[in-house]
């Protein structure tokens, strides 16, 4: 994917469109990371709101997204409102025509409502950010919403969990397409993790038990005892006998 459309319509987040610019619209060619294309598309190249008086106006029209591989819709400021799930209908048709011509499509955290009004996550995986993932599928239940990924895709269709987790899923469109050492050297200018493992389970808010004793976690036990003493070679028999197994199981 050598040519990226960000597609804007009022009122974008700007930490997601700038998440977008960041990875592919900045020229790394001199580090060995592929030339890429940027072209920022919203319906009639009027100014867009990003929050905070920030303001972009488009490069090109809607059209504008005929000719790119890749389509990225950054997070949308809809939260509160409850017609969310009614956007311009041009914005909508220029996804799923994009789609029909086979481009990948992407959306950055909120930026999946506007994927599934537009009826591109019916019957596919998707996620959202983890305050979003319960009205996304009140929404479009027609949508396998999963709360507990950072990003995920199904076939041709990516969706992000929030924020950062675009950073994720946009890293790893272009090692994707691009390899690992592009990827990694994209990472590397922006002082991020080329690669996050987990889901977002960890930044929900539960109760979590003080202790691995608590929990009845015998492998955490063990973890604990062998953090504490990294100079120790440790065998298999001896961490069988601190977690009250036998060294065979």
């Amino acid at each position: 994917m050598r040519r990226v459309g960000i597609l804007l319509f009022d009122p974008v987040r700007v930490f997601e469109y700038a998440v977008a610019f960041e990875i592919w619209g900045i020229d790394r060619t001199d580090r060995g990371v592929p030339a890429f294309e940027v072209r920022v598309c919203g319906p009639r190249r009027t100014c867009v709101e990003l929050g905070a008086g920030i303001v972009c106006v488009p490069d090109h029209d809607l059209d504008g997204l005929d000719a790119c591989d890749l389509v990225v819709v950054p997070g949308n400021e809809h939260r509160s409102e409850p017609r969310r799930d009614v956007f311009p209908e041009d914005v909508l048709e220029a996804l799923r025509s994009a789609h029909r011509r086979g481009a990948t499509i992407a959306s950055l955290c909120s930026g999946a409502f506007v994927l599934a009004a537009a009826g591109l996550l019916d019957g596919r995986r998707a996620t959202a950010h983890w305050l979003d993932t319960e009205d996304l599928a009140g929404r479009y239940p027609e949508v396998m919403v999963d709360a507990n990924v950072l990003f995920v895709g199904d076939g041709s269709v990516w969706t992000s969990a929030g924020s950062a987790a675009g950073i994720d899923l946009c890293l790893h469109l272009v090692r994707l397409d691009h390899g690992a050492a592009a990827a990694t050297e994209i990472a590397r200018t922006m002082v991020t993790a080329p690669f996050r493992s987990g889901g977002q389970a960890q930044f929900i808010s539960n109760p979590v038990p003080a202790s691995p004793t608590e929990r009845g976690d015998t492998l955490g036990r063990v973890r604990g005892r062998v953090l504490d003493d990294l100079c120790h070679p440790w065998t298999v028999a001896e961490l069988a006998a601190h977690g009250a197994r036998s060294s065979g199981t």
